[in-house]
């Protein structure tokens, strides 16, 4: 049934509308798609730079992110002005 509504609707859209749609569903899905590829290469090379650190320097995190942020959120509540002169 969904297949003849499509073929219905689409009988009834223009052809120029309807290539403009389908196009812009595979560019949607090609960004889609280019966004994650991106995401696990930024993980990957944030990975290695983590094993980096450790390997060559001997330094190895102590906080996680919720910490860090807490700090730093607990650091300019006292000191509103930064560091002043």
């Amino acid at each position: 049934m969904r297949e003849v509504l499509w073929a219905g609707l689409l009988g009834a859209i223009p052809s120029a509308v309807v290539g403009c749609l389908v196009w812009k569903w595979q560019r949607k899905i090609t960004r889609r798609d280019e966004a994650r590829d991106k995401a696990e290469a930024e993980r990957e090379a944030a990975r290695e730079e983590k094993e980096k650190a450790r390997e060559e320097l001997g330094w190895e995190a102590q906080y996680g992110v919720k910490e860090m942020c807490e700090d730093s959120w607990r650091w300019q509540k006292m000191n509103p002005n930064g560091y002043g002169e």
